[in-house]
């Protein structure tokens, strides 16, 4: 996998570990996941810090070799935490039609023996979460309400979800991992 550069700190990763922002026709910067759109792009970390440092000026500019309207950093942040939303709901949605995803407590609680992951959403009652067996792997938090859960997957509210995909568990980790870096700044 080819080695990017965080534009904002001069760390070195994989392509996963950094969003890319390009030149959008208007003269702005368009923030993007997957490296799909077309020019020259300019690679930052998840970290609040590294997208201030990476927005300076002529920073940004520098690196996409144009002159561009840079948004504010707190925008910008924005910007990546929905897309990271919107990834983290299109993976939700995925494992739901794949068939490896199992919404309910008690459900969840018993796909946990067949090496299930647990993901939790963000409004679950101190209840809920203390009925977590003990020997269970360490739940996912996710950024999501019951409610909105319920709405992806097309059914009531879900509080406990089990995943029982490994490539799909490591997707929704490294993204969760990316908004909880976001968050931190």
């Amino acid at each position: 996998m080819p080695v990017r550069t965080c534009i904002g700190c001069r760390t070195k990763g994989e392509a996963d570990a950094f969003f890319r922002m390009v030149a959008d026709p208007g003269g702005g910067v368009a923030a993007e996941l997957d490296s799909r759109l077309p020019g020259r792009g300019a690679h930052c970390c998840f970290r609040a810090s590294c997208i201030q440092a990476a927005l300076k000026p002529k920073n940004l500019a520098r690196a996409l070799r144009e002159g561009i309207q840079a948004p504010g950093p707190g925008e910008l942040a924005e910007r990546v935490e929905e897309l990271l939303r919107r990834r983290l709901e299109g993976l939700l949605a995925a494992a739901w039609r794949k068939g490896v995803l199992t919404p309910g407590r008690d459900a969840a609680f018993r796909e946990l023996a067949e090496g299930g992951r647990l993901l939790l959403a963000r409004d679950l009652s101190a209840g809920s979460r203390s009925e977590i067996p003990k020997e269970a792997r360490p739940p996912l938090e996710l950024p999501l309400r019951m409610e909105e859960i319920g709405r992806l997957l097309g059914r009531s509210p879900a509080g406990v979800l089990a995943l029982r995909d490994v490539s799909l568990e490591e997707a929704v980790a490294l993204r969760l991992a990316q908004l909880k870096s976001l968050a931190e700044g």
